[in-house]
């Protein structure tokens, strides 16, 4: 399993269910801390994995935005909520 990269480019997220599930489930842990703040969550990872993950929210969790490192212009102010390895 992993990232796969297809010959026109476009990526995708090649997992078993269960792996695909635990992301999945750390994901929404995270994201209910911004739920009862009220803030929008952001999702930001490498540029590499950004268009995979970017499919596989929009699926499940489409309330989550997904941004690579080089999409964070300068000056923003991040804060780590959690981090998913």
């Amino acid at each position: 399993g992993g990232l796969v990269t297809t010959d026109s480019g476009s990526s995708y997220l090649n997992l078993d269910a269960r792996t695909a599930q635990d992301i999945l489930q750390k994901l929404m842990q995270g994201i209910s801390t911004f739920d009862s703040e009220g803030t929008q969550p952001v999702l930001l990872i490498s540029a590499r994995l950004r268009q995979a993950f970017q499919k596989l929210m929009v699926r499940y969790l489409p309330q989550v935005a997904v941004l690579s490192y080089d999409e964070v212009a300068p000056g923003i102010g991040i804060r780590n909520i959690q981090m998913i390895s």
